[in-house]
């Protein structure tokens, strides 16, 4: 017996003909805003809004670091933002010892 995830019709937004939709996996998008407005003007970002930080997570402000999917970058997925913030700890304790 072949088993799915998910099964449901779907409607074309051109041409408004439903699709019976059999997927096996699924990807939820929480949203493609940053939410940088906090230090709009002062932090650097893209285009986007996405806060334009290296893979250390240093910004263009000292003392602060940007990890996550609000950084400017390819790929947002759970595996890379952890990634960040573990980078993001070692750059602060680097910043700390410095200060």
């Amino acid at each position: 017996m072949e088993m799915r995830l998910w099964r449901d019709f779907i409607q074309d937004v051109d041409n408004h003909v439903d699709k019976l939709l059999d997927v096996d996996g699924i990807f939820i998008a929480v949203g493609t805003k940053p939410a940088s407005e906090l230090l709009s003007g002062k932090l650097s970002t893209d285009e986007k809004g996405y806060i334009i930080a290296g893979e250390d997570g240093v910004t263009n402000i000292p003392g602060i670091f940007a990890a996550g999917d609000g950084r400017s970058k390819n790929l947002r997925q759970v595996v890379t933002a952890v990634s960040d913030g573990a980078n993001c700890v070692y750059s602060v304790e680097r910043y700390l010892q410095n200060a």
